[in-house]
């Protein structure tokens, strides 16, 4: 039979798994990138979306051109601090760098990341330069998926706004130069966004 002590142990017990629930929890939606990264993109895609422009309107370069001298090295120095950014991360919170479900991310965004390649690699070979804003725009929203995915719920809000922004591109066919200085423009603000609302959980 049991006892008035037994039923307590046992609402104890509940308390401490909801408790452990909702530690759990706190973790998982802690960024795992510093919010300086976000604001390093942000930068980084703004002056790619610019060079971008210039070449294009101001000088007529091909999609080889562009795509090897502007966004090849955008993507390289943006890619280079948001490793610095996550190891820096990862050693204030005292979490291996390759921690089971960072395994898992980074295998998910190394395919992702070749699919761009050959998708890019295409877009070139048919001289179709203007749909390269449309198909950064979708790469970083499904990368922003894939983070969310991972840690950060929160990043879905800017993942579907970059997706959304993407497939509208495609199917409306949008393709003013001026295109590459509006997707800069919003990547850009997805990344800001990015930075503050990871900004607000680091200090949790």
């Amino acid at each position: 039979m049991k006892t008035a002590h037994d039923a307590g142990n046992r609402k104890d017990y509940i308390e401490d798994l909801k408790t452990i629930k909702e530690l759990l929890i706190e973790v998982e939606e802690k960024p795992i990138i510093e919010s300086w990264g976000f604001f390093t993109w942000g930068l980084c895609i703004v002056l790619g979306s610019i060079f971008h422009y210039i070449m294009e309107v101001h000088f007529g370069f091909k999609a080889l051109d562009i795509a090897l001298k502007v966004w090849l090295p955008v993507f390289l120095v943006g890619g280079f601090f948001e490793c610095i950014a996550y190891i820096k991360r990862m050693t204030k919170e005292s979490i291996p760098l390759l921690s089971r479900t960072m395994k898992k991310f980074v295998f998910t965004f190394a395919t992702l990341l070749l699919s761009f390649g050959v998708m890019m690699g295409i877009l070139i070979r048919l001289h179709a330069l203007f749909y390269i804003p449309t198909l950064i725009t979708l790469f970083i929203g499904i990368s922003f998926a894939c983070y969310a995915f991972v840690c950060a719920t929160w990043m879905y809000f800017p993942a579907f706004f970059l997706i959304l922004l993407g497939l509208l591109l495609f199917i409306f066919e949008v393709h003013s130069p001026i295109m590459s200085l509006v997707v800069g423009g919003a990547i850009a603000i997805a990344f800001l966004w990015g930075g503050f609302t990871s900004l607000k959980r680091e200090s949790k």
